[in-house]
């Protein structure tokens, strides 16, 4: 099932990032309270009518750094990965990192299936780490990934 919140929320960085922001140094500040306005979720759908009527096609994230606040008003840097179907993002220093069902986003890890889920710690600036975050990302590789059966899943639960 694709995250109401992360599609809005990524659809309307992507729309920014597609219409006027062309450097990949280009920051967009996003938090929860823009993506909960309901004027703004409508503007954002009636814009975005017209590629999805076009056809299965699917557009890449922005490539560019996002200040993204999260729900307790922490600021974070990420970057956006994926497409509309397959959606995760990474820290500055390429920990894989993925959106609780609240807004916030969380250090990703694989369970013993392999699967990339959530590890109940909070994403903070890197120089804000707590030590739970620093013991997490000890025995946490960089760049983790979806396992094949959730990339299939989450390509069947967009079409």
């Amino acid at each position: 099932m694709v995250d109401k919140f992360f599609l809005v929320s990524f659809a309307m960085i992507f729309l920014l990032g597609f219409s006027c922001c062309k450097s990949t140094t280009d920051v967009i500040v996003v938090n929860e309270n823009d993506i909960a306005n309901d004027s703004l979720q409508q503007e954002v759908n009636m814009d975005t009518v017209d590629t999805v009527s076009e056809g299965p096609r699917t557009a890449p994230a922005y490539p560019g750094l996002i200040k993204y606040q999260q729900p307790d008003g922490t600021v974070i840097s990420v970057f956006l990965k994926g497409d509309e179907r397959i959606q995760w993002a990474e820290t500055k220093d390429g920990y894989t990192i993925l959106m609780n069902d609240n807004g916030e986003y969380q250090y990703a890890i694989h369970d013993d299936d392999g699967r990339l889920i959530l590890s109940g710690v909070k994403v903070s600036p890197k120089n804000k780490r707590t030590e739970e975050e620093l013991f997490l990302l000890q025995k946490t590789p960089e760049n983790l990934f979806f396992s094949d059966e959730q990339i299939l899943e989450m390509k069947q639960s967009f079409d």
